[in-house]
């Protein structure tokens, strides 16, 4: 039976944009594939002396039909008659019945019932022994966005014998299902989000440290799409796009390299992580926790997103956070369309209150002018709530699961403080010179005037409402 993914293909619109970008980001090295005669050229990404990826350029045929550049996996098999005669049973797809693949073995392309694409292969020559799933360049975690997970997971299940891990509720978005081979976690399956086009497979690659992986994403021409954020036990992520708009992911056990780093060169001892994790066990689990934690960033309970760069630029904004889940522009757009306040009031309020980064808290007080002590307030996260009045909006709309880490439920939470500023005090829900008043003061204060005499205040939000009106523009000419 065949078991789980073990090599990892990249279909671009631009190898040597690709070869030149891959290295650089997770440390891989390339070397070209000698080939048959008439066959398309293929580049072998190296982990040290081992490969683990290759890169091709996009079929003409998928180009035609619309395929964006992807990753997929390639799935192990004994048989690849047999495997796929299996999936045709068990409802699956086959987009390419097996073929040969001179002197690496026979493969075929196929699908899940839901749609989700990876390969069949069939190698030609000796298996490779496995390695920790935390090997620097290596695959560490495998995530599957589907249409119904228990189908998808009743599928892979019965055609390659992976096991259920636990489950993790996710309130309103689902459950995301985590999934073992040979008794290992692994990866890890939800129902995907609306906005996601169709079903799909996304691999983490492991890298040393996060800050660095996500500087070096940024500087050859990727998009941070989510990240970096750490989960909990300590691993880091972070999503990504490619220059040709291929999604990957990157993994690591801390954001910074120890003394001594580890950027550029192998681990010596990939048998441990930072954080002390059994590497076998992959970045959803710890031994002695009671729950598996997933590392997707929408999960991570106790995230720390760095701010996009070019605050001041709402397109650029939304340009860099416009992943398939955490898409900031579509969750401001859901606000305003719930609570009418319009998007440049909303992204100016985050701007003025946090710029925009989510683990903002207000500076420690100091004892005796120089220990750190109590925070000045409660303040935290995206749009700087206070611990009450979070409290007061979960319990309102009945958010239970919010987070002011998550974008989205800091910015559904500021249009929902400011329609009710609106109602109460009969504001414009447009007027963000005094929408900010309110939000600043709280509204006790506001409706004692509390910011008359208060020339700091009204200078934050005279600044708040000129962003709101310069984000107002700069949308029309971005949209």
């Amino acid at each position: 039976m065949p078991k789980s993914f073990f090599w990892y293909e990249l279909m671009t619109t631009d190898l040597d944009a690709a070869e030149a970008f891959y290295p650089a980001v997770v440390g891989w090295s390339s070397r070209p594939f000698e080939t048959a005669p008439g066959m398309p050229r293929y580049v072998v990404m190296n982990a040290g002396e081992r490969g683990v990826a290759g890169l091709m350029a996009m079929p003409d045929s998928a180009a035609r039909m619309g395929m964006p550049p992807a990753w997929l996996g390639y799935i192990h098999t004994k048989d690849i008659e047999a495997s796929v005669r299996s999936l045709k049973e068990a409802g699956g797809a086959v987009h390419r019945e097996p073929d040969d693949i001179p002197t690496v073995g026979r493969f075929a392309v196929v699908a899940d019932p839901q749609g989700a694409m990876f390969m069949f292969l069939q190698p030609a020559g000796p298996d490779q022994p496995p390695v920790p799933m935390t090997t620097p360049g290596h695959a560490g975690w495998h995530e599957l966005f589907t249409t119904d997970w228990e189908k998808a997971f009743g599928f892979y299940s019965g055609q390659f014998g992976w096991t259920k891990g636990e489950p993790f509720d996710m309130g309103e978005m689902g459950v995301y299902q985590l999934f073992n081979v040979d008794g290992k976690p692994t990866g890890g399956m939800m129902n995907k989000p609306a906005q996601m086009p169709m079903p799909a497979w996304q691999f983490y690659f492991n890298v040393p440290a996060i800050d660095a992986a996500a500087r070096r994403v940024a500087d050859h021409g990727g998009k941070l799409l989510m990240g970096p954020m750490q989960v909990p036990g300590g691993q880091w992520i972070v999503q990504c796009q490619d220059p040709q708009g291929a999604h990957f992911a990157l993994v690591a056990p801390g954001r910074c390299s120890r003394v001594g780093g580890t950027a550029g060169r192998t681990l010596t001892n990939p048998e441990r992580n930072l954080s002390g994790f059994r590497s076998n066990a992959g970045p959803m689990y710890r031994s002695g926790f009671s729950k598996i934690v997933p590392v997707l960033g929408l999960l991570a309970l106790a995230a720390c997103a760095s701010a996009p760069s070019r605050i001041n630029d709402v397109c650029a904004v939304f340009d860099q956070r416009d992943g398939w889940i955490d898409n900031w522009q579509s969750a401001a757009q859901r606000s305003e369309r719930k609570y009418g306040v319009p998007v440049p009031v909303l992204m100016a309020t985050v701007r003025k209150e946090s710029g925009f980064n989510g683990s903002a808290r207000p500076p420690r007080t100091k004892l005796l002018g120089f220990i750190p002590w109590k925070r000045q307030s409660s303040a935290y996260g995206y749009s700087q709530a206070l611990d009450g009045t979070w409290s007061q909006y979960r319990a309102e709309t009945g958010n239970w699961s919010a987070r002011r880490t998550n974008f989205a439920d800091a910015v559904d939470f500021i249009g929902w403080y400011h329609s009710r500023t609106a109602d109460t005090f009969g504001i414009a829900k447009d007027d963000a010179y005094n929408l900010y008043l309110a939000y600043y003061l709280g509204w006790s204060s506001y409706k004692r005037g509390g910011w008359r005499g208060n020339s700091s205040l009204q200078r934050y939000a005279r600044d708040t409402d000129a962003m709101a009106r310069n984000y107002a523009a700069q949308l029309q000419a971005c949209r």
